[in-house]
């Protein structure tokens, strides 16, 4: 159960480190977007005088296009990677859920199984005090072995179940 509980934990520091990430990326994300809009890099010149069109396309708008190629790539290829993580995490967190789950029902039944067994175990400590743990624990075995005795007797005797 504490190991469980030390997962749990692990996992929700995780879940916090992710958040953590995701605010690092809105940060990242929202620079990103000022920089497009003002970094002179990301912006087009105005034609020199004289200058032919194929001359400013090749100087300006091919390698412009290029570093916003490069950007788009690099923000597809992170949102996929978080996307990626985000899924596995997911499933794991799907899959904690069901072992918790389990485990809830078998603590419950084994708690209900020890509330059941109680009154016995108050019982048997009574007796041992009475009688002694060696009168008790002889008195147990023996009334084992007669129901192993009894069985044995009973499948060698030949009885057939269906009456005949």
């Amino acid at each position: 159960m504490k190991s469980i509980l030390e997962e749990v934990q692990a996992d929700l520091r995780s879940a916090k480190k992710r958040v953590e990430v995701y605010e690092d990326w809105e940060k990242e994300l929202g620079s990103v977007t000022r920089d497009l809009a003002d970094e002179p890099e990301y912006q087009l010149p105005e034609p020199p005088a004289m200058m032919s069109a194929k001359k400013y396309k090749t100087t300006f708008v091919e390698p412009l296009i290029s570093k916003l190629k490069e950007l788009i790539r690099k923000l597809l290829s992170r949102i996929f990677e978080q996307r990626s993580y985000y899924e596995s995490r997911l499933a794991q967190a799907e899959s904690y859920q069901k072992r918790y789950r389990q485990m809830e029902q078998n603590y419950n039944a084994v708690k209900d199984e020890v509330e059941r067994l109680k009154p016995y175990a108050q019982e048997d400590r009574f007796l041992r005090r009475v009688y002694g743990d060696v009168k008790i624990t002889q008195m147990v075995n023996q009334k084992l072995q007669q129901k192993k005795d009894h069985a044995r007797l009973y499948r060698n005797s030949g009885y057939d179940r269906d009456g005949r």
